[in-house]
């Protein structure tokens, strides 16, 4: 929709008191003139009409006159163009008064956009009648010796403005839209070494072997053809938004990605060992909560009831990113679902919510049912075990406990630190419906609790914090030692360049449901300590330079193993240091193209624990990514990924837990491609 203003303008530069000839342009105006689109809509919607003789006569002056037959003219056209807009909203209204049914749906949702396209159109045009107006005024005379009633315009153009003002402050009460996704893993082997007989695959950062053969192949090294998968998604969302009252949202979603033995897991675990493959089709609802404000005794709360999602921070509340290779915001947004409710309560600058709900009921209708983002926390020994057993991999870090959460409460309180930061103090109490054992004694809870701190200082961001988990059985503690870690970290950005420095420190039974990293394919590491450091730099306008260095040592607090007095956690003489450099370019507006290199470097020490010889196993990836975005509502993404992995000897620091392949190299690769429609 053309904006008023500039049909008036371009309307005063050609209107005439005589019609035209009838005919779709003024033949005096050839089709490649710079103007030639413009005029031809204004002459379509009667805004210019020509000399009698048919000709347009761009070059010649206007009169006063004629100008003001412009000004009515726009003036008329701005009318038309309202006309319609509060009859079409209140027709809608009255729709929805009754109860919509499946067929209603695609009715409903196609006169929305309708309403929504035409409100888009408006905006703005607060502007466009101010101008009518001082042109109304400028050519009064004139137009009063034309027979306009001037007056009566003035009058039709202010409402005109206060009608448009207040339907471009209303929206449709319901929304509906929704995303698709179609995604295809094509993973292959690498060759094996000289004298190697097993075969080696490739090795995804969340541990997931690529190239391993399906049917009468499987477990034999394949390409592409053969470790094909293809996933898709769709969700649709219905939300309504009230001036005053309750709101709600809703998303249903249906496909075959979700799923915990195959396809891309269960949102929250990762899928270390298991091979990519099409899941069985599900449907579930990710969401579906109301949201209210009220008062009780003059004090303010919002409530938010139902399947809701909620985190607090990476180290004590945040689901981990259990999909890296899938770009998706309902797998991807950190939080996690509950069934349950949220009161928060604003204190002056200050909100205090209240958490609880059933953390472990949401689950995926289908041919086998997946639960839907399942809480395990907990740890118990020490997640590394240097003395030839299995080296941390995947979320869980090897623990021996493993309590899986049904309930959550806690509470949450944020209090805002001038005009950018803000300190938050948390409190959780996870349940767990079943014990498990730790040394002998029975444990069914998690406590976690602590607070974070993020504020500027002249142009520095600063932010920090600490963090605790304690295993309880009831109000009993069972582990309250080497559970705690704390963080700090400064940095400095602006448009052209950033940096920032940090440091970590976490002990080895440090176990939130939280999402605070990854080191290769190790994802929530632990007993480890170590600085951070992080930059980018913007080069030219097309081009962006990334890096980051984690320089880590062990905290050397390793439990005891219960019958000697060795530590077999990390030491402080044992390094783990990773290395990420990424180029970002862009080609053209739609097309942009990354590289990244991502190398992991063990340095273990030798220990008088048997099986342990020490060692420098590495972890390798290179990517190379595509991005077109197709129209605003539609992008396609193509990921290639090399791998290299070598455990160099070290017992079990092999690719694999579960023995798949050769069991010191993993070489290979994975290309995905993932084409997302919203709608």
């Amino acid at each position: 929709m053309k904006r008023t203003l500039t049909l008036a303008l371009m309307a005063a530069l050609g209107a005439t008191f005589v019609p035209a000839f009838a005919q779709d342009m003024f033949p005096d105006t050839p089709d490649n003139h710079w103007a030639y689109e413009s005029l031809l809509t204004l002459k379509k919607d009667g805004l210019l009409v020509g000399y009698p003789d048919g000709l347009f006569r761009g070059n010649r002056p206007v009169s006063r006159y004629e100008l003001a037959v412009a000004t009515h003219a726009a003036y008329k056209k701005l009318t038309e163009m309202t006309a319609g807009f509060q009859s079409q909203i209140d027709e809608l209204n009255k729709g929805l008064d009754s109860k919509a049914g499946k067929a209603d749906i695609a009715a409903l949702k196609a006169t929305l956009e309708s309403v929504r396209k035409d409100l888009e159109g408006v905006k703005g045009w607060a502007g466009d009648f101010e101008a009518i107006k001082k042109l109304a005024a400028e050519f009064e005379k004139e137009m009063k010796t034309l027979g306009v009633d001037v007056d009566a315009m003035k009058k039709d153009v202010g409402e005109l403005k206060d009608r448009v003002a207040k339907l471009e402050a209303r929206k449709p009460a319901i929304d509906i839209h929704g995303t698709a996704d179609f995604v295809l893993f094509g993973g292959y082997a690498g060759k094996n070494s000289p004298g190697v007989l097993d075969d080696q695959f490739g090795i995804t950062v969340d541990g997931r072997p690529t190239g391993m053969g399906r049917g009468g192949y499987e477990g034999d090294a394949a390409g592409m053809l053969r470790d094909l998968t293809i996933l898709h998604e769709l969700a649709l969302e219905i939300s309504h938004d009230a001036e005053n009252g309750l709101d709600w949202k809703a998303t249903l979603v249906v496909g075959n990605a979700l799923d915990d033995a195959y396809a891309l897991g269960n949102q929250s675990e990762t899928m270390d060992g298991k091979a990519f493959s099409e899941g069985s089709e599900y449907i579930y609802f990710q969401d579906f909560e109301v949201r209210y404000a009220t008062s009780l005794v003059g004090q303010k709360f919002n409530i938010r009831a139902g399947r809701l999602g909620y985190q607090i921070h990476p180290f004590i509340m945040k689901r981990p990113e259990a999909s890296p290779y899938f770009e998706n915001g309902r797998w991807n947004n950190g939080n996690w679902m509950l069934d349950g409710a949220i009161v928060s309560i604003p204190i002056g600058a200050a909100t205090f919510d209240i958490i609880g709900g059933r953390s472990s009921s949401q689950d995926a209708a289908g041919t086998y049912a997946t639960e839907l983002q399942p809480m395990r926390v907990g740890k118990s020994g020490v997640p590394i075990y240097l003395n030839g057993s299995d080296r941390p991999r995947g979320d869980k870090s090897n623990t021996n406990l493993d309590l899986h959460v049904d309930q959550t409460f806690g509470v949450h309180a944020k209090v805002p630190i001038g005009s950018e930061g803000a300190i938050d103090f948390s409190y959780l109490w996870l349940i767990s419906n079943e014990a498990q054992l730790v040394n002998s004694i029975e444990a069914d809870r998690l406590a976690v609790y602590g607070a974070t701190a993020k504020f500027k200082v002249q142009k520095f961001d600063v932010e920090g914090g600490y963090a605790k988990s304690d295993i309880k059985r009831g109000w009993s503690d069972v582990v309250t030692d080497d559970n705690y870690a704390w963080w700090g970290n400064v940095g400095y950005q602006n448009d052209v360049w950033g940096v920032s420095a940090g440091y970590k420190y976490i002990l080895p039974l440090f176990s939130p449901p939280g999402d605070w990293g990854r080191i290769g394919i190790w994802w929530n590491p632990t007993d480890i300590q170590g600085l951070e450091f992080k930059g980018f730099a913007n080069l030219n306008g097309k081009l962006k330079l990334r890096a980051s260095a984690e320089l880590y040592t062990g905290t050397d607090n390793g439990a005891l193993d219960g019958t000697t007095v060795d530590k077999l956690g990390f030491g402080t003489d044992d390094k783990l240091n990773r290395i990420l450099i990424g180029l970002d370019y862009k080609l053209t507006h739609n097309w942009k193209v990354s590289f990244d290199y991502e190398a992991v470097l063990w340095d273990l020490k030798e220990r008088a624990v048997p099986f342990f010889v020490g060692g420098k196993p590495t972890e390798t990836w290179y990517n190379i990514g595509f991005d077109y975005e197709m129209s605003e509502a539609s992008c396609l993404s193509i990921l290639w990924q090399i791998s290299d992995y070598n455990s160099k000897g070290v017992p079990g620091f092999g690719p694999f837990a579960s023995g798949i392949g050769d069991s010191s190299r993993a070489k290979g690769g994975l290309i995905t491609t993932q084409l997302s429609v919203k709608f």
